[in-house]
């Protein structure tokens, strides 16, 4: 691209001024310009490109100088440059755009377990204290495919069944008496982020509250990617950034309430006049939470079961809007055990394994 040397005072201003003309996404700080003298010609150019993008040795293939921020432009280039020559090369960071592609979730167990029990307790006839969120299938569900630049951080301060088996899954985990400690406990481990990383990628946090507000555009200012993940009621804090000077910085709003039969469940027993239960005998010990849990998520229903003592288990459905759909959780397990024998039918189902 050609540039006018006469009105940019600085390397730094050249930056933003080829940012600008090429529509790069990079943040300034992590764009390179390298002094080059190379004659351009179709065989150069496509030299040129591909240093651009591969991990080349500017120096040693061009005999290129790194141009600093700070250094004026007519001091490099006292003279507007020949145009068949090639004088400026860009290079971008491969870390940083690697980086860039790469999510960090934080998690505030306290507000989605706490909020998410009380969405969809009474919509699906269950106690909150029946209800579990498996913070595994959750966080597999807001990656949505994209890698993790850290290790996923949860903090909390409630009791929850899975807790204790979070840490051997890969999460960095921490427990709090309050939920100031645990925004708090959030807070630096975001912080930690933002200096530490070599470049901007996806701040991923699962919480509602305003006190993350601070850290967030300090995030967004540092050019990451912010997105909300959380239930219907995120505050107004989170939802307007307030960042006047850079009117295009917003967070991302993504609810879970939509998806929520894919990470949540119940355990416990129920009364069967008002769900449709099957009954597992399951002598063998054989039948898991994992086992069951796929049944409910491929059907887009919500899971409730519950396991005795003799290992029999009971997986319930709600009698209205799930009963067509019972022969295929039936299938399902059949699938999964080809041994099964359906024994008995009266008030429930009952299969043996």
């Amino acid at each position: 691209m050609p540039v006018n040397t006469k009105r940019i005072n600085n390397i730094g201003m050249l930056k933003i001024e080829i940012k600008t003309f090429q529509m790069l996404d990079t943040p300034t700080r992590f764009i390179e310009l390298w002094k080059i003298n190379f004659p351009l010609g179709s065989v150069n150019e496509e030299i040129i490109n591909n240093s651009i993008n591969f991990n080349v040795n500017i120096q040693e293939t061009f005999g290129g100088t790194e141009l600093s921020g700070g250094s004026k432009v007519s001091d490099e280039f006292p003279t507007q440059p020949d145009m068949t020559q090639a004088h400026v090369l860009v290079k971008l960071n491969p870390e940083v755009e690697h980086n860039i592609r790469l999510a960090f979730v934080f998690i505030d167990e306290s507000n989605v377990y706490v909020q998410g029990s009380k969405n969809f307790a009474i919509k699906e006839k269950v106690h909150p204290d029946q209800v579990n969120v498996d913070y595994i299938r959750l966080l597999r569900l807001v990656l949505n495919g994209r890698s993790l630049g850290h290790d996923p951080v949860i903090v909390g301060s409630c009791d929850n069944p899975l807790w204790d088996e979070l840490s051997t899954k890969g999460f960095n985990t921490s427990k709090f008496e309050s939920e100031k400690g645990v925004d708090s406990e959030i807070v630096s481990h975001i912080a930690d982020i933002l200096y530490t990383e070599k470049g901007p990628g996806t701040i991923i946090l699962l919480a509602g509250d305003g006190d993350y507000r601070p850290i967030l555009r300090r995030a967004l200012t540092k050019n990451w990617t912010v997105e909300i993940c959380f239930w219907n009621k995120v505050s107004k804090l989170l939802k307007d950034i307030d960042l006047p000077e850079y009117p295009s910085l917003k967070t991302i709003i993504i609810s879970l309430g939509p998806f929520y039969k894919k990470f949540t469940s119940a355990y416990g027993t129920a009364n069967t006049s008002e769900k449709r239960c099957l009954k597992i005998n399951d002598e063998h010990d054989r039948v898991k939470y994992d086992d069951v849990i796929p049944c409910y998520e491929g059907l887009n229903l919500f899971c409730f079961w519950f396991k005795y003592t003799d290992n029999s288990l009971r997986l319930y459905v709600n009698t209205f809007d799930q009963w067509d759909q019972w022969e295929n959780i039936k299938t399902c397990m059949k699938r999964k055990y080809p041994q099964v024998q359906e024994i008995k039918k009266d008030k429930y189902c009952v299969l043996k394994i």
